[in-house]
């Protein structure tokens, strides 16, 4: 007997029995409508309201509805799906047919076809539902178009919460701003000096008030209209060509002066020469100078434009463009770009990064060009790490000397300083946080003690032992911690955790007392930059703690205290520096700006509490203080002959302390503010140059001038919109809130 044939129908039969049983189980009834069409269909949570949040925030409130019809087809549809489902997950090799895509197959035969008509009818009404929920959708995505809003074009038409919702992370950027109006702007973050005045408006007011038909605004346009009518010649200021480089060089007296003071300053600090082969090439030069190498003339002027306007010894003399010293170094630099620019990138020298160095420092001392300053110093850090600076030397196996080596690790550790610092100043986190260097630093070793054929260097020196590269060895101990509090001080939300802060300040503490103390005279400048570099963390991470009520008063007292400990070491530290004769860190860096401004800030808030033992102290030190920082100011401004908005604002701030605190002779400090700014003016004026002397010292018709831009026409009225909105800060607005508004 055959069993095969008996026993196969018999294994039908019971699958059979099986599925009508799993038919019957899987059939449910049909449960009551909760949500709406949109949700059900998407299969997400439904408020259940007419209209229901979800369409409400989707923009498709039109669509929003409760249909029977189409909850049913609905239904249909995801029953047929699970019983598809389940008969797919049946065992393959129990012989029974499969069903898939509609169709059944089985052994290979199409055995059966679907007739879905109704189920089909349903999808295309859902298909009809979709587009007319896209349609509506489109009109009131067009409904938020951006609108033109009167004659600034400002489109307040992005709903700015729904902005937040998507973007959290935005809303703690809010204590940058901007400079400027339209495509002219400028963007400083809150590490900027300038960020304090967002959070001090009234010392907006206050220049608003007192500087329109001042003297100061008078003897401005009297400058304004010297500095235009000069400018009319185009032909007295014109830079020369890089083949005059020889033609440029000053007297060797005052090339040596320059040479030493450089060597005595910048070079304590940012190593960039090495003082044997320097010197050795200096005295060649004037053994012959027509056969000293150009890139050798481009070193020696932009090192002496370093240090002009810092001499002591230089006469203070001005043209309408600046200070006497200010303008020949311009002329100095702007013909050594002319050099580089005519130079190819194929053949590198050592030169060749030097040069790019010490323009960037030239730049920043000069005022040439503040506004791009952020800019080149990006730029510097991009072209040394296209180079491999930022890489190990070691890896050069047989391709670079020991010479060679060291002073790649102190031109990557100078870039490294410049790009940092200048980060700061602007408000923005540092490029170095997202650069993966393995650049060991500098040996602490002289200029002495290796030159460039020696075979191997010696032995790095101890760290209390101050010798030419100690700033940078000492100070790239503490640059992954500066670099980390760099990103830090521009979100506000790492700063919103007060005992985290405690745990940055005692980590700063302790680096500040790890600093040696160094003897040697020619230590002061980097002693104090060791300092001055660590202390101003201090000053931006407990800045916005000042701004806390009275629920927050013990931290807005110790915050205080903190910012005003840092501000005095640091203007007592910079006052050090200018006493004996040293103004290269005045010249090069903006602390003062900031101390002398958060100062302010302090006093002016400190006047609405109560009086306390901190109150009577500020209020003792203050006055003192600011004498001080008016001072490092002023030196600032006169040397260069540049950047008197900076002293104004401070003039500013600092008399409207004095109104604050004696309200009887307010009349008096507002005439201070202008005068202090107007005293410089009339010293500026005073002392004038002739303007037939070109800033050069060889004929103007012995050179002929490179292609420049001319100089910009005197554009309108001196006293006009962008003049005026420059030293009462009507063109800087922050970008999320109008802290002006009047």
């Amino acid at each position: 007997m055959d069993t095969t044939a008996v026993t196969a129908p018999s294994i039908d039969a019971r699958f059979a029995s099986e599925d009508s049983d799993m038919k019957q189980k899987r059939k449910r009834k049909r449960r009551a409508v909760v949500s709406c069409n949109a949700c059900r269909r998407r299969k997400l949570k439904c408020d259940r309201e007419q209209p229901c949040d979800r369409c409400i925030k989707g923009g498709v409130v039109e669509t929003c509805a409760y249909n029977w019809h189409e909850i049913s087809h609905a239904d249909d549809e995801v029953q047929e799906s699970a019983e598809d489902a389940d008969e797919r997950e049946i065992n393959p090799e129990s012989g029974r047919p499969t069903k898939k895509n509609g169709i059944v197959l089985g052994g290979g035969k199409l055995t059966g076809l679907p007739f879905p008509e109704q189920k089909h009818d349903g999808r295309v009404e859902e298909k009809d539902e979709k587009i007319h929920q896209l349609k509506a959708r489109l009109v009131a995505l067009e409904s938020q178009l951006p609108l033109n809003d009167g004659p600034s074009g400002l489109d307040r038409s992005y709903p700015a919460n729904e902005f937040e919702s998507k973007y959290p992370g935005a809303s703690s950027l809010d204590d940058g701003f901007f400079k400027g109006r339209g495509y002219k702007t400028q963007f400083y973050g809150s590490s900027s000096p300038l960020s304090i005045l967002t959070h001090f408006p009234e010392v907006r007011i206050l220049m608003k008030e007192i500087y329109p038909n001042s003297t100061l605004q008078r003897l401005q346009r009297d400058c304004r209209a010297l500095e235009a009518r000069v400018n009319q010649n185009a032909s007295a200021w014109t830079t020369p060509p890089y083949a005059k480089l020889l033609e440029l060089i000053p007297s060797r007296s005052q090339a040596d002066r320059l040479c030493k003071l450089y060597f005595d300053t910048f070079e304590t600090t940012y190593r960039i020469l090495h003082a044997p082969t320097f010197w050795a090439r200096y005295a060649a030069f004037w053994d012959d100078p027509d056969g000293t190498l150009p890139e050798f003339l481009v070193v020696l002027l932009l090192l002496m434009a370093c240090v002009l306007c810092t001499s002591p010894e230089e006469p203070i003399r001005f043209t309408p463009n600046g200070s006497w010293c200010r303008e020949q170094a311009t002329t100095w630099i702007h013909a050594c770009d002319a050099w580089v620019r005519a130079q190819s990138n194929k053949h590198r020298t050592l030169a060749t990064y030097q040069i790019r160095i010490l323009r960037v420092i030239a730049a920043s001392v000069n005022c040439l060009k503040t506004k791009e300053y952020y800019v080149q110093a990006e730029g510097l850090l991009i072209y040394m790490k296209s180079a491999g600076m930022h890489r190990n030397p070691s890896l050069l196996v047989g391709r670079c000397t020991p010479f060679e080596a060291e002073m790649r690790r102190r031109m990557w550790a100078t870039t490294m300083e410049i790009e940092l610092q200048a980060s700061l100043d602007r408000g923005t986190a540092s490029m170095l946080v997202a650069v993966l260097y393995d650049c060991p630093p500098p040996a602490n070793i002289n200029d002495e003690d290796f030159g460039e054929n020696d075979a191997a260097l010696p032995q790095s020196k101890p760290l209390d032992e101050f010798t030419d590269t100690s700033y940078l060895h000492h100070s790239y101990r503490t640059l992954l911690s500066r670099m980390k509090l760099s990103s830090t001080v521009q979100d506000q939300d790492c700063r919103a955790n007060f005992d985290d802060l405690l745990q940055r300040e005692q980590r700063i503490m302790d680096a500040i007392g790890k600093i040696p103390q160094w003897e040697e005279p020619r230590a002061l400048q980097a002693r104090t930059l060791l300092n001055v570099q660590l202390r101003q963390f201090l000053t931006m991470l407990y800045s916005p703690f000042l701004q806390q009520g009275p629920e927050a008063y013990s931290r807005s007292r110790y915050s205080r205290t903190v910012c005003f400990d840092a501000c005095i070491a640091m203007v007592d530290a910079h006052v050090q520096l200018i006493e004996v004769g040293n103004f290269a860190l005045c010249l090069m860096r903006q602390d003062h700006v900031r101390v002398s401004l958060l100062l302010c800030q302090m006093s002016f808030r400190d006047s609405f509490g109560k009086v306390d033992t901190f109150s009577r102290t500020l209020t003792t030190l203050f006055v003192e203080a600011m004498d001080k920082a008016l001072r490092i100011l002023e030196e600032r401004a006169m040397r260069p002959g540049r950047g008197f908005h900076m002293f104004w604002f401070v003039s500013a701030a600092f008399s409207l302390v004095q109104i604050r605190t004696n309200p009887e002779l307010a009349s008096i400090y507002k005439l201070q503010a202008t005068d202090r700014v107007s005293k410089l003016y009339y010293r500026i004026l005073a002392m004038q140059e002739s303007l037939s002397r070109p800033p050069l010292n060889v004929p103007v018709d012995a050179i002929t001038p490179f292609q420049q831009q001319p100089p910009d026409p005197l554009a309108g009225p001196l006293d006009g919109f962008d003049f005026v909105d420059d030293w009462t800060l009507g063109d800087m607005w922050s970008f999320n809130f109008d802290p002006f508004e009047t």
